[in-house]
């Protein structure tokens, strides 16, 4: 019991990437990798994506990105928003498993089941640059803008950028 709440409180504090640095966050999960370890194996969606991420970004884990995969699927399926982000990055930059199309839809799935900022502004992106789909500024300008309204500063600058493409 008391494993469980010591993994929840980490949770928690992980969830709050506001109040830490990325650098914070790496050290909690290194520092608790043998909990998070073992709750992804019991099949918390939450540590599944964040030991799939450890391993997509080589978080006091070797980096490896089959590992990557496996946890961030487990957790995506399961409809964590942080593992669909973390998978859609892998189908987007791995020339193994380059599946563009498999990223929109991860993305469009976060964005529109679970209102998640991260995955309106990568789905602004790859309208953008039109990765997995022909260039769509006008998609592009709409996620950006959902993200923008919410305090995403990325967001806010990549739709002055579209805005003033599209020559508004």
């Amino acid at each position: 019991m008391k494993k469980a709440l010591l993994f929840a409180a980490l949770l928690c504090s992980l969830n709050i990437a506001t109040a830490k640095t990325v650098a914070e966050i790496k050290e909690d999960y290194i520092r608790h990798l043998p909990e998070i370890q073992r709750a992804a194996e019991e099949g918390n969606p939450n540590a599944q994506a964040i030991l799939g991420t450890m391993y997509k970004r080589g978080w006091g884990v070797e980096r490896n990105d089959s590992q990557a995969y496996e946890w961030l699927e487990k957790s995506a399926k399961q409809g964590n928003k942080m593992a669909q982000n973390n998978l859609a990055g892998l189908y987007t930059r791995d020339n193994t498993q380059n599946n563009d199309e498999k990223a929109l839809q991860l993305l469009h799935q976060s964005a529109e089941e679970r209102n998640d900022v991260a995955a309106n502004f990568n789905l602004g992106v790859m309208y953008e640059n039109g990765y997995g789909t022909a260039v769509d500024l006008k998609k592009a300008e709409y996620h950006f803008s959902k993200a923008a309204a919410r305090g995403h500063k990325r967001s806010q600058e990549a739709l002055e950028n579209v805005r003033r493409r599209m020559g508004k």
